[in-house]
């Protein structure tokens, strides 16, 4: 069962995992776009290394791709801000289509609450309160479940360098991509019961400032 998880964001991360327990990560491949508004756009030669490794092991056709839905806070939410946080999933959304394969979204909540808060019961953990505190938990999962964590949380840059602090990107994407294999294989019943739309998020902000006007 091969599945990928992506952990969107310029420092985020991919991973492909296949049977028998094998693994391969990378760092999402944007790279600055150096110009009046230096936006972010995909590094096609790392884009490139991905296809050829995706292709190579069977191919990229209806291949089943998980991408986390960024949540977003509607109280302090700008437009400019939604547009940031979706500007990365939006661009590796449109790869993985034109490579041939199935993406689907998953929320942090939902994909967290099936693969690490078993983890936390096990090892009778606090669950965390704050986003860096569950980017700690995401990392200790990779080191007791995936057989050769070090692969997955210390990936190589784009130099070839490798750092001595774990990358929590690949690490989310590897546990993204643990949910997507239990849900292919029957394990967790998944069904996306939202819609993401700018232009609700948008009215649902306003009504709030609104009310607090008025308050």
């Amino acid at each position: 069962m091969r599945v990928v998880g992506v952990d969107p964001g310029n420092s985020g991360g991919i991973c492909l995992l296949q049977d028998p327990g094998e693994v391969k990560v990378w760092r999402t491949p944007f790279v600055l776009h150096k110009d009046r508004y230096a936006k972010p756009v995909i590094d096609l030669e790392a884009a490139g290394e991905i296809y050829l490794h995706l292709s190579r092991d069977g191919g990229t056709d209806k291949l089943p791709v998980w991408i986390e839905a960024s949540q977003i806070r509607m109280k302090t939410a700008s437009r400019k801000t939604i547009s940031g946080i979706w500007w990365y999933a939006g661009a590796l959304d449109a790869m993985f289509r034109f490579w041939g394969c199935e993406v689907e979204y998953v929320q942090a909540k939902q994909w967290q609450a099936a693969i690490l808060d078993p983890f936390l019961q096990q090892q009778r953990l606090d669950r965390p309160k704050s986003h860096e505190e569950w980017k700690e938990i995401s990392v200790d999962f990779v080191r007791y479940d995936a057989e050769k964590p070090e692969g997955v949380l210390f990936p190589p840059t784009r130099t070839g360098r490798v750092t001595e602090v774990p990358h929590d990107g690949t690490a989310d994407a590897y546990c993204i991509a643990r949910f997507g294999q239990m849900v292919a294989l029957g394990g967790i019943h998944y069904h996306r019961d939202w819609v993401f739309s700018p232009t609700k998020a948008k009215r649902i902000r306003r009504s709030k400032t609104k009310e607090a006007e008025e308050e």
